[in-house]
């Protein structure tokens, strides 16, 4: 039972090294495409360019905000609940 909780936690920290960074790179990219909207509308560029370029740089940071903010969650849960189990096989 012991090797089974093992293999459990090892998938759950594979995939919060996986969703974690992917949550980061799409908070910039959200950024980034955020940023090219304000250049695109300070160029007076047609506003439907710049208000569709706006509009997915905010999405996909709000995306990236939730995959990162439930891998924290995911981790957190998990260390919780090895310190809990550590506590208790001490006692």
């Amino acid at each position: 039972m012991s090797s089974q909780k093992n293999y459990i936690q090892q998938q759950g920290f594979h995939l919060w090294r996986k969703t974690a960074p992917l949550g980061l790179m799409m908070v910039g990219l959200g950024f980034s495409f955020t940023g090219e909207a304000i250049i695109w509308k300070m160029q007076a560029s047609p506003a439907w360019q710049w208000v569709a370029m706006g509009t997915l740089g905010l999405v996909v940071f709000n995306a990236g905000l939730s995959i990162f903010g439930d891998a924290v969650k995911r981790r957190t849960h998990e260390e919780w609940q090895k310190a809990q189990q550590e506590a208790h096989e001490s006692k």
